[in-house]
């Protein structure tokens, strides 16, 4: 992935770009969707750390990736940061408080927002790379990485008192801490903490290692991601996963279009099978 995405890449490419042309170049080997949305809107959730109700759009990205073959789905949401740096010496980047606080408790949502997402979409895993940040970076060979980490596995510099803008310094596990796929607290979900290699986040997206895994019992979050790609534009290239959702999560049922009242409104989204095509050359 690195070498095909720095001889992609543009100079004036943000970290949305960047996602986009990882997309194209899966796409080469498997079936991946790139929607891009224009407007997104707001969730609200109980921040603990300043004992408010905090106001934050719920991540840049909405990655999930599936398996017909092994009827799997995983799902993250993914915070995307461009480091103009070379990350690795310090590990360190700059955030916004609240919206790592989001992705790191995930706490239940006290509003959904005008996309009406369930307001256990944060919560329902117990997976802590639901929530996850991936960070861009120049190495100091001038090629572009990426940085992965699931962002409970962060750590803050400092803590609000109170609600509003709160940038701080996140820093990622020190060097003594191993880049491990590690079991969940469920002890069964195996999954990537971090990684500082746009290659292993790669391979351990294609290995169903990232992310939230969705279970029969998911039945509100699985009806609401059918019902999203009902909605969606890309309907005719999602099949794969509908029929997935329907069948094998036994979801065949009404479609309830009237979940949505607003159009737009949901993060950009990347949606991979890592099934092989058929015709792949690797």
């Amino acid at each position: 992935m690195k070498l095909q995405l720095n001889n992609e890449w543009s100079l004036g490419d943000s970290e949305i770009d960047l996602f986009r042309k990882m997309s194209q170049i899966l796409s080469r080997n498997y079936n991946t969707i790139f929607i891009e949305e224009t407007h997104q809107h707001y969730i609200h959730y109980h921040s603990a750390t300043v004992n408010q109700t905090a106001r934050r759009e719920i991540s840049d990205l909405w990655i999930i990736a599936y398996s017909p073959s092994k009827k799997r789905i995983r799902m993250t949401f993914l915070q995307a940061k461009y480091h103009r740096k070379d990350i690795r010496p310090t590990r360190v980047f700059h955030g916004d408080y609240f919206q790592y606080e989001l992705l790191s408790d995930r706490p239940q949502l006290i509003d959904g927002g005008r996309f009406r997402f369930p307001l256990n979409i944060l919560s329902f895993g117990c997976c802590d790379s639901l929530g996850s940040y991936g960070i861009f970076f120049v190495d100091d060979n001038k090629n572009i990485d990426m940085a992965y980490c699931c962002a409970s596995w962060l750590t803050a510099s400092d803590t609000p008192s109170h609600y509003g803008q709160f940038i701080v310094n996140l820093s990622f596990p020190p060097h003594t801490v191993d880049e491990n796929n590690d079991n969940c607290n469920c002890n069964i979900c195996s999954e990537l903490n971090y990684t500082c290699d746009i290659n292993v986040f790669s391979d351990n997206l294609l290995d169903l290692k990232i992310g939230s895994e969705l279970f029969f019992e998911n039945s509100e979050i699985l009806f609401y991601l059918k019902n999203f790609l009902i909605r969606n534009d890309n309907i005719q290239n999602n099949t794969t996963l509908l029929n997935l959702i329907n069948d094998d999560f036994n979801l065949n049922q009404d479609s309830g279009d009237n979940l949505f009242k607003y159009d737009g409104g949901n993060p950009y989204m990347l949606i991979i099978d890592v099934d092989k095509k058929e015709d792949s050359k690797e």
